[in-house]
């Protein structure tokens, strides 16, 4: 049994969709060329409008019991936008999902990823019974890997050469964490 808020940790809280401002807020996001490759939800610059339109498709896609659960990372105090989690591709039949994230750059980046990599396995695995998760990580995003690593997901596929960074091909790693192992390192 879950003894602690679900969706708040320590510094972050995981949303809902708030206002238009959270799509100018995420829009800036994508017009920032050196943090899109920093993350796996948006794969080019967006306007708000498009944002806007993306939400909605997404909207129709979590339905109950779909493949799909879309959450805003939110500063616990502030409230301010910091990032996007998904949890999607789930394969209910097999216990499985991918999660994505889209941080936003600051100080604290690294902490925010780790506490939504925590409450996001802990949804997982206790709330929709996944036995399975899987992140996708590119080779040259070193904090990312490290902390996957840390938290005991397992590097698993290795597709080399397949993202560009600085025209530089590079390598994306794709890593799992078994529900068995999540439970032992908690």
């Amino acid at each position: 049994m879950i003894e602690k808020p679900l969706f708040t940790g320590e510094m972050i809280s995981l949303d809902g969709h708030v206002c238009d401002e959270d799509d100018r807020v995420e829009s800036t996001w994508t017009s920032n060329r050196d943090w899109l490759p920093y993350q796996s939800i948006f794969k080019r610059e967006m306007t708000p409008q498009e944002i806007q339109q993306w939400h909605q498709t997404k909207a129709q896609e979590m339905e109950p019991g779909d493949r799909l659960y879309l959450f805003w990372i939110r500063e616990k105090n502030s409230r301010k936008l910091n990032g996007l989690l998904m949890i999607d591709k789930i394969a209910w039949n097999h216990g499985s999902a991918y999660l994505s994230l889209a941080v936003a750059f600051s100080p604290v980046r690294k902490n925010v990823i780790e506490e939504t990599i925590h409450l996001a396995l802990i949804y997982a695995f206790l709330e929709l019974n996944l036995f399975r998760v899987s992140m996708q990580a590119p080779g040259y995003d070193l904090e990312l890997t490290n902390i996957l690593q840390d938290m005991g997901f397992k590097r698993e596929v290795v597709q080399r050469e397949c993202v560009s960074m600085n025209n530089q091909k590079q390598d994306l790693y794709i890593y799992g964490l078994l529900k068995p192992d999540w439970q032992k390192g908690r």
